[in-house]
């Protein structure tokens, strides 16, 4: 809480150390709208979710609790009503989880596209299926924000696990809570596996835990040796659930693909075409274009570079601070929309970084552009 509010200038300007030096700043801040933001969205984290969403002033930051305690009974229920293919995939799931029961292994992919509501699908399938049981989830991603959607997405699912006084939500990652704050009372643990990978014996006491269904976001990055690790004990077991989620479980290098079948069993649990989903009216028709920037981004690349990538399969943030930094490539992305700005109109450019968004940004802002960029935080330490 006290970071948030320097970041948002309210408060002393000595930023205290200790944690009586921390109380100390609480005391002196006044009163204020901002400050009481601030202390509310503190509170949720160490609390239960009430209607929190339909407050006016706490809506103005979309930061999801690190750390939420729920009592289901007291939830409101998630009103949205499910797509055809969803109840489809949730009849799928349920099916295989039936059959684990005898064979004791619940494994496979859920393949839906981008925009189809992954997320959404597990997470109210695990809470009534599997949570409501007794049961507990681990869910791995390697971007914060996604963490971050899974956790949004059990917290509005929480209503389903009925059959329990209390559910506890964790995140875990560099920027959220650290991988020491994990213990037995927690519910659904959405972990990085970055900081998983660095705390090995946690990582095996959650492992070991039989309770415990193993979920993989981003699926088509298990292949990496931090995520390999993980899955490959898990497996170890005589009983054990694992669950991938992906849009494209062929996105990974040619060489790699054996592993990632071999890892799920290559047992694809649901599957639901990108075309489908075009016909159907549900997803846009993508229009793909091209554009060499004619830029080698692999020509500076380090050793620490690639083992980051072996190991993550992700760029580092070395090698993405590189590449948005490279004022050629910024301008042919400029250029590009500037000359087929009447053609696409409104448009959202994906950035590699903040730093990038917002030099794209500026960039394009000297062209006349009115733009903004949407990130999780500002550079300047405005509020987001």
């Amino acid at each position: 809480m006290v970071d948030a509010l320097i970041r948002n200038g309210v408060g002393p300007r000595e930023k205290p150390i200790s944690h009586p030096e921390r109380m100390r700043f609480l005391a002196q801040c006044r009163n204020r709208k901002t400050f009481r933001k601030y202390f509310q969205k503190a509170l949720s984290k160490f609390g239960k979710i009430g209607d929190w969403r339909n407050d006016a002033d706490f809506i103005l930051d979309t930061e999801v609790p690190r750390y939420s305690i729920l009592r289901p009974l007291e939830q409101v229920s998630d009103f949205r009503d499910p797509y055809d293919f969803q109840v489809k995939a949730w009849d799928n799931l349920s099916l295989q989880y039936a059959l684990s029961q005898s064979s004791g292994v619940f494994e496979g992919f859920l393949v839906m596209p981008t925009g189809s509501g992954k997320t959404f699908t597990s997470a109210r399938w695990l809470t009534e299926s599997h949570v409501n049981k007794g049961g507990r989830v681990l869910w791995l991603a390697h971007r914060h924000e996604l963490l971050e959607q899974a956790a949004e997405a059990f917290q509005r699912c929480s209503a389903l696990a009925h059959d329990l006084d209390e559910m506890r939500i964790r995140i875990v990652s560099g920027v959220h809570c650290p991988t020491s704050t994990l213990g037995p009372s927690d519910t659904v643990m959405c972990c990085s596996v970055q900081s998983l990978a660095r705390n090995s014996q946690i990582a095996d006491e959650l492992i070991s835990d039989d309770n415990l269904f193993l979920v993989v976001d981003e699926a088509h990055h298990a292949s990496a040796k931090s995520y390999r690790t993980l899955i490959e004990k898990l497996k170890e077991r005589s009983s054990y659930r694992l669950l991938g989620l992906t849009a494209t479980p062929t996105r990974t290098l040619t060489h790699e693909q054996p592993i990632l079948s071999r890892l799920f069993e290559n047992k694809r649990i649901f599957e639901i075409e990108t075309r489908r989903l075009i016909e159907k009216g549900f997803l846009a028709r993508p229009i793909p274009v091209k554009v060499n920037t004619n830029y080698n981004i692999e020509s500076e690349a380090t050793a620490e570079d690639y083992d980051h990538l072996q190991n993550f399969n992700e760029l580092s943030e070395a090698w993405k601070a590189r590449i948005a930094g490279l004022t050629g490539r910024n301008e042919s992305i400029a250029r590009h929309y500037l000359g087929n700005r009447d053609k696409y109109g409104k448009t959202l450019i994906f950035a590699i970084n903040v730093p990038h968004a917002q030099l794209l940004c500026e960039r394009l802002r000297d062209e006349g552009v009115e733009t903004d960029y949407v990130a999780s935080y500002r550079l300047n330490g405005e509020a987001y």
